[in-house]
Formats: C-alpha cells, sequence, structure tokens
C-alpha cells in the first residue's frame, strides 16, 4: 500500500517541524510507516488563499508522476484540494476549525463531496458540519502515545528538583496568542487565584517528550477554548495524570466521564476559579490514565489502517 499525506504548514520551510508543528498528524503518519511499504508527506505551504490556490497546481504537479493507492488529507481545506487534483481515492480527516468555523464548515462541504472516505475527530464535530455524510465516515480522533505521556517517576532526581518547587504552575493549553483558545478568559480567571502563589504558563512550540514533561509538573491543566474538534492535550494530560479545568467544547466532557481531579465548566470565570480552587487545596493527581487506553497511537491507526482497507475493497488479514 502506497499512502500520501497531504496538510498545511502555516510558516516558513525553514520553520518546518513536523514533530512539532503538526505533531498529531505526525504521529499517525509513524505509526501508519510501522504498517505501509510507502508513507509520503506533501506539505502546502504558506498562508492565505493563494496559498491553497498555488498548492493545487503544485500537488497536481507532484501527483502526475507518481502512484499512491491513497491521498490522505488533513483538514476540509487540504481535503478540497486533494479532491480536485488527485486521481486516487482521497480519503479526508476533519479536526475542529474546518468545520467548527463557517467559512471553513463550507469549503469542507466540497471536501466532504469529494471525498471517497470522511473521518471525523469526534461526534460533536460530525454533528456540526453542513454536509453529514450518511456513508463512507468513520468518527476517529488521533492516538495518543502513552509511551511519552505518562506519569513519570517522582523519584528522577531532576523531575523530584522541579516538583519540590514553591510555585503553583497553571498550564494554558496553548499560546497565549492563539485567539481560538481564548486566553483572555483563562487569565482572568488565574488572577482571581490572587491568594496562591502560582504562575500560568503558556504551551507554545515544544516537541512531545517536553509537553509530557510539563504536564507531569504542572498542577493543572487550563483550557478555556472557544472551540475544539477532540483536543489532544485533554488526552495528553489524562495520560499523565494530570488535573484538567476545561470549557464544555469539542468531545471533553466525553473523554473526562468520570475522572476525579478533572472537571468541565461553562465559559464561567468564577467556576472556572473555583474548580482550580478544588483542585490546588487537595492537591491530589487524577486517575486519567486508566481512562485513555483507547485512544493510543497503535489502536487509531489500525482505525486508520481499516478504513484504508474499505477505500481500496483490501479484506483484513
Amino acid at each position: 500500500m502506497r499512502i500520501l499525506i497531504v496538510c498545511k504548514a502555516n510558516f516558513e520551510p525553514s520553520e518546518l517541524n513536523f514533530q512539532k508543528n503538526r505533531a498529531y498528524i505526525y504521529d499517525q503518519f509513524v505509526g501508519l510507516k510501522k504498517h505501509i511499504h510507502t508513507v509520503d508527506v506533501f506539505f502546502l505551504r504558506g498562508t492565505g488563499i493563494l496559498s491553497y490556490v498555488k498548492g493545487a497546481f503544485e500537488l497536481r504537479k507532484f501527483l502526475k508522476n507518481r502512484e499512491y493507492d491513497i491521498v490522505h488529507a488533513h483538514y476540509g481545506y487540504c481535503g478540497f484540494i486533494a479532491g480536485l487534483v488527485s486521481r486516487f481515492p482521497v480519503v479526508v480527516t476533519y479536526h475542529g476549525t474546518d468545520i467548527n468555523e463557517k467559512v471553513s464548515n463550507l469549503i469542507s462541504s466540497f471536501s466532504i463531496l469529494f471525498a471517497s472516505w470522511n473521518i471525523f475527530v469526534s461526534e460533536e464535530l460530525y454533528q456540526k458540519a453542513f454536509r453529514r455524510p450518511k456513508t463512507n465516515f468513520s468518527i476517529i480522533p488521533c492516538g495518543v502515545d502513552l509511551d511519552i505521556f505518562k506519569p513519570i517517576d517522582i523519584e528522577n532526581k531532576e523531575l523530584k528538583k522541579d516538583l519540590g518547587r514553591k510555585k503553583i504552575e497553571i498550564l494554558f493549553s496553548s499560546a497565549f496568542s492563539n485567539k481560538i483558545k481564548n486566553f483572555p478568559l483563562a487569565n482572568e480567571s488565574f488572577l482571581m487565584l490572587n491568594d496562591f502563589d502560582a504562575t500560568l504558563i503558556e504551551l507554545s512550540n515544544k516537541t512531545r517528550k517536553e509537553v509530557a514533561e510539563m504536564l507531569n509538573r504542572c498542577d493543572i491543566l487550563l483550557l478555556t477554548s472557544f472551540s475544539e474538534g477532540s483536543p489532544q492535550i485533554i488526552k495528553e494530560a489524562m495520560a499523565c495524570n494530570c488535573p484538567i479545568v476545561s470549557t464544555d467544547v469539542g468531545d471533553v466532557k466525553k473523554i473526562i466521564g468520570q475522572t476525579k481531579g478533572c472537571f468541565v465548566t461553562k465559559f464561567d470565570k468564577y467556576e472556572i476559579v473555583e474548580k482550580m480552587r478544588i483542585i490546588l487545596e487537595k492537591g491530589e493527581r487524577s486517575d486519567g490514565r486508566k481512562f485513555v487506553g483507547e485512544f493510543s497511537n497503535q489502536l487509531i491507526v489500525q482505525k486508520i489502517l481499516d478504513v484504508y482497507r474499505q477505500v481500496l475493497f483490501i479484506p483484513r488479514s
């Protein structure tokens, strides 16, 4: 089987780090390479509408003298471009913004129409799609590397030193500048914790290993996003037994379920602060890891392979 993965790179080529900038897609890429003879990646580079027009011509040229069984595009815009120029079957995964934003949802409608198979990372995202396919679709969230994201032994000298710090650390789920992640609400809530010696840390441009270390070190993961698909950071935090306070977006409520030390709130700073206080006063880690086994990379990759087989009518061995 020969697979081409197509995704966007909204940054200069010199800044491209697949493992950092598109880590959740990179994880699938690595997992698929263990099972498939050829897995290549094509990046649509740049920003703005013109970058997609240019990318369509570049992708068409790239595919001209190459043979693939499936082109797997990530996000609706990329799926739309792949559907226009690919002579091979197209599978598209929708991650969040491509459905949650109205214009993107409209573009994704054409992507859904062109695709041989559509994957939505959560049922909630599927229900939001303007065009909901009745057949040839799956709900498959992105996976988590449970060998990287795990509770770290506190006997580790360096980590033990970090855990011995006096200041409380609250980890914001993304870069402060990411508007969809709603940093103003997180900051307003954090400032109300004025009776705790705490600091609010942004999560930006980190490797998987660095993120895992931060989730083990911090006291709370705080997610206040306006919208999400199936946020990776929630599953990663649970795998590390990190307490969570999150707004009710995407499939967060479903993922967290009855996990101890994790809370889903309204977009209300007073409720967010109340839940953070409960966590800080108890001073306990969550029990999230025992609930995330279904999101392991190995299981998710197998589900994607099943999709490929169905598209190509290949029986499972």
